[in-house]
């Protein structure tokens, strides 16, 4: 199948895989994906297809000799809204709109296309994962890091990265504070020590830039009462790979300064809970095979284009079990109206993925299966 071909491919299952509703399931989509590969079990190879509650893994027949790279993709999306003006799959101006459009249906459909045509000589196994529930607490991804026949040597992302490699990624806390008190009139508190909702505002305004608040309340109060009781959450998005011991005791400093002002409101505070681990930022290890995507993705002499990824997702799970690089197109509207993936910048992707598949020197093994 020539180049033209294998474009108009990508598009096609783009199209067809956006305007499939994966938001509250994703079983439709799955049959898609089983139906797309089917093709490639009966013509090429024999897929080992492992199934978890919310992971899905496509395990090519194992070489010896040969490394293992795994395309990590989720088929879940965030809910559609009201307010998205296009069906799902209109293409307009070179752009293809509908919830997931980018993140991530363009990569799931780039993946599959790799796997429906894979090199003639290939010194790499090839495999895909697809998980449920990104968008949420990543449990398809964090399952797949606990189980033994899961252990890739390379992990691809084909996240949304504006055609840059994210090498290092942000980790993330959902955090709860609460101050007490034991209420009282309103009058008396004008010296604000015995006011839990003062000492809640002056707690969050002094919180760094990389916090933000997602809530905040006030219960037990009324018209010319106090609250006994103001509580927040908020979100910690390491800006950067910081040790994470670090960022979390220069919180507590915080919370310990403000208390010393409102001795009369004791406070606590504690990680949100969660069913999943909290990730922790990573930065990738420069293995035989990261240099060899970074060369892949290099061009004209030039370094190859690489950013840290602020956000988090299933590759902060994937990131502690092997390397894994997060690269996609670009386009725009993530999560919201309008969203919608650049086709070209698509296209131009799915030739970087093509050139490091196709690359025909063999790297070392950098670990056992």
């Amino acid at each position: 199948m020539g180049r033209e071909d294998l474009g108009s491919e990508l598009l096609t299952l783009t199209r067809r895989l956006t305007r499939q509703d994966t938001a509250r399931s994703s079983e439709q989509g799955l049959k898609t994906v089983g139906t797309v590969l089917s093709a490639v079990r009966g013509q090429r190879k024999a897929w080992r297809v492992r199934r978890l509650p919310r992971a899905t893994v496509y395990l090519p027949a194992p070489h010896r000799d040969r490394p293992l790279v795994i395309l990590g993709t989720h088929m879940d999306t965030v809910p559609p809204m009201d307010a998205d003006r296009r069906p799902s799959g209109t293409i307009s101006g070179g752009k293809l709109y509908g919830r997931g459009a980018l993140d991530m249906k363009a990569g799931l459909a780039l993946s599959l296309s790799l796997l429906r045509h894979p090199p003639l000589q290939p010194w790499c196994d090839v495999g895909l994962a697809i998980t449920t529930d990104e968008e949420g607490e990543s449990a398809g991804a964090w399952s797949l890091t606990e189980v033994p026949w899961f252990r890739p040597d390379l992990i691809l992302v084909p996240e949304p990265t504006w055609e840059h490699s994210a090498v290092s990624a942000s980790g993330r806390r959902g955090w709860e504070v609460v101050f007490r008190s034991g209420g009282g009139h309103a009058e008396g508190a004008l010296d604000r020590k015995g006011n839990p909702a003062h000492a809640l505002v002056e707690f969050l305004s002094a919180l760094p830039l990389d916090l933000s608040v997602t809530d905040m309340r006030s219960t037990g109060g009324g018209v010319v009462s106090l609250p006994t009781e103001a509580r927040a959450r908020f979100d910690q998005v390491f800006m950067d790979t910081a040790d994470r011991a670090t960022a979390d005791s220069s919180l507590r400093r915080t919370l310990r300064a403000v208390q010393k002002h409102f001795p009369d409101c004791p406070a606590s505070i504690g990680l949100e809970p969660r069913g999943t681990p909290w990730p922790d930022p990573y930065q990738v290890p420069l293995t035989d095979l990261v240099r060899r995507w970074l060369l892949a993705t290099a061009s004209d002499g030039n370094p190859p284009p690489t950013l840290h990824e602020h956000a988090v997702g299933d590759f902060n799970a994937y990131a502690t079990i092997a390397p894994t690089i997060v690269f996609g197109p670009g386009g725009g509207g993530v999560h919201g109206t309008g969203e919608y993936v650049d086709l070209a910048s698509l296209k131009r992707c799915f030739a970087v993925y093509r050139r490091f598949f196709e690359t025909p020197h063999l790297p070392a093994r950098t670990r056992a299966r």
